[in-house]
């Protein structure tokens, strides 16, 4: 589940969160636009990519 919101910033960027199943995740940008890379969701916490900004948290922690 992709899920792309209004940020509260003051540029008002909008902000992509993907909801996984596993805390593992993979991020090569919403265009293929940069390396793949990889990251460990953190328990109760998200992992946010060093390229492109996109959120990854796991649907059981945050969709309760």
């Amino acid at each position: 589940m992709v899920l792309t919101v209004q940020s509260t910033q003051e540029n008002k960027t909008p902000e992509t969160i993907i909801y996984v199943d596993s805390n593992r995740v993979k991020c090569s940008g919403e265009n293929n636009d940069h390396p793949l890379v990889y990251y460990t969701i953190p328990e109760g916490g998200e992992a946010i990519c060093g390229y492109c900004d996109i959120k990854f948290r796991k649907k059981d922690e945050w969709q309760k």
